[in-house]
């Protein structure tokens, strides 16, 4: 009991001379901060309720059920393409061994046809699904005072869509198929005992 009292004066910064005095070492909790969904919410210092819900406000999506569907056919997308190949790693036994000519050729064909299928899925796909789930009932895509665009709700949900697409694109692309590279090459090694 007498501890927990000790401790709990030793939080304020004024009895540090008494405690001093006492040579006792002054230890103050550290200030542990709780996350709330993306919203860091200090427990330590006051803050304003109306400015947290602002900050929640500008975070969220939308309430608007044709921008929600929207968000959720864009996320959906790019799980598809989860385990999508960009490299031809799949060969089997009857094409090995190969010369290493025809092997980069196979590489490069692949390649060629999974940017473009890539680039039609992804680019032109969303895009046209993008515009025509919300066609302009909710924003205007036309608009032409930057100052306005910036500041309006079109903004932040591009804005989500572009964070979203970067996160696709770095895990799912880059991540899983430098995996799959490295696993390919190493069926080749000799493995270290």
């Amino acid at each position: 009991m007498k501890k927990g009292i000790v401790i709990r004066e030793m939080q304020d910064s004024a009895n540090d001379a008494k405690f001093t005095k006492l040579r006792l070492r002054v230890r103050r909790r550290q200030a542990n901060v709780p996350i709330i969904g993306i919203i860091a919410c200090s427990t330590e210092k006051a803050f304003s309720f109306k400015e947290m819900r602002e900050q929640v406000g500008r975070l969220h999506i939308s309430n608007k059920k044709q921008v929600v569907d929207t968000m959720n056919m864009f996320t959906n997308k790019g799980y598809q393409f989860e385990h999508f190949p960009i490299f031809k790693t799949s060969l089997n036994r009857h094409q090995l061994p190969l010369d290493l000519g025809s092997f980069d050729k196979q590489q490069q064909n692949h390649f060629k046809t999974a940017r473009q299928q890539l680039q039609y899925q992804w680019r032109e796909d969303l895009i046209s699904d993008i515009n025509k789930k919300l066609d302009g009932q909710h924003f205007n895509f036309y608009e032409i005072d930057l100052h306005k665009y910036l500041k309006s709700d079109l903004a932040r949900l591009l804005k989500r869509y572009d964070l979203m697409m970067n996160t696709y694109v770095r895990n799912f692309l880059v991540t899983n198929n430098i995996q799959d590279w490295c696993d390919f090459v190493q069926k080749f090694t000799v493995p270290d005992y």
